[in-house]
């Protein structure tokens, strides 16, 4: 019985072997390769415990050198909206078209560099993931046009312009960007009022106080808010900005109240400054 049934199982042993190498040859082959995989797509289930770490690490750092792309043109489109809110500061009344029209100009290009950035992500799963890294530019954006429409039409910029503006570059617009965005707008105005000032364009100061006044009362309605991350910090530097230009005001009132006698003999003014 011995010598009848080894052979049998040394067959049925070795059959066992050649079909585990023929499975174990299969599922080799039917792996893909995951060097081969699109960087930008989560690593799939590798074929041993092993295979993660390589996989792993090349998605990391493409994902980092994404993210690294992706602030270097938010730090460009920053720096360019500070351009244009620093010429925007030139803003002179009696001859607007020069600067509106060139202010234009400058949003079309900031606008033409945000659609670099939606190209490099792939639809809005993407922009929520690196929108930490977009926002700073973006809310730079909507400082800077912000500030235009207010020299140009002497109102806010609305949540549905500001959107269409984004959306025509490709990207999203959270209200917590807009806020954050709008929000900055009253120390602009505030240095544009102390200029106006400098100048004897008292009604601009006063109309700046009084825009600034109603704005503050309005975002003032959100406050405390623990949902919109900075907000807090935005409403503690638009109150200074008030202030100082509320500060302002009464100072020109004083000052024209015990000077107007004088001015008035040097031809500086002939009507007192009134706020209404």
């Amino acid at each position: 019985m011995n010598a009848t049934n080894e052979p049998a199982a040394k067959r049925r042993r070795t059959g066992d072997e050649n079909v585990a190498v023929v499975v174990a040859t299969s599922t080799t082959a039917a792996a893909p390769d995951a060097m081969d995989q699109d960087p930008t797509a989560p690593p799939s289930a590798p074929a041993t415990a092993w295979d993660i770490f390589p996989v792993a690490k090349k998605y990391i750092d493409t994902q980092w050198e994404r993210r690294e792309g992706i602030l270097k043109r938010s730090r460009e489109v920053t720096r360019e909206a500070k351009k244009m809110i620093v010429a925007l500061q030139r803003f002179d009344i009696h001859d607007p078209t020069r600067h509106i029209r060139a202010a234009h100009a400058s949003r079309q290009r900031i606008q033409g560099m945000l659609r670099e950035t939606a190209a490099a992500l792939q639809g809005a799963p993407e922009f929520f993931r690196f929108a930490r890294n977009i926002s700073p530019g973006l809310q730079e954006f909507l400082e800077a046009a912000s500030f235009l429409e207010f020299l140009e039409h002497k109102r806010l910029l609305s949540y549905a312009a500001a959107k269409a503006l984004v959306e025509d570059a490709g990207l999203l617009l959270t209200a917590e960007d807009y806020l954050l965005g709008v929000g900055d707008l009253t120390g602009e105005i505030m240095r544009l009022a102390t200029s106006y000032a400098s100048k004897r364009e008292y009604d601009m100061v006063f109309g700046c106080c009084r825009f600034m006044q109603e704005f503050y009362h309005e975002f003032m309605s959100l406050w405390p808010s623990g949902e919109v991350r900075d907000f807090n910090k935005k409403v503690e530097v638009m109150r200074a900005s008030v202030v100082k230009v509320e500060t302002l005001c009464y100072a020109l009132v004083v000052h024209q109240g015990e000077h107007f006698s004088t001015d008035t003999a040097l031809g500086l003014g002939s009507e007192p400054i009134t706020a209404e």
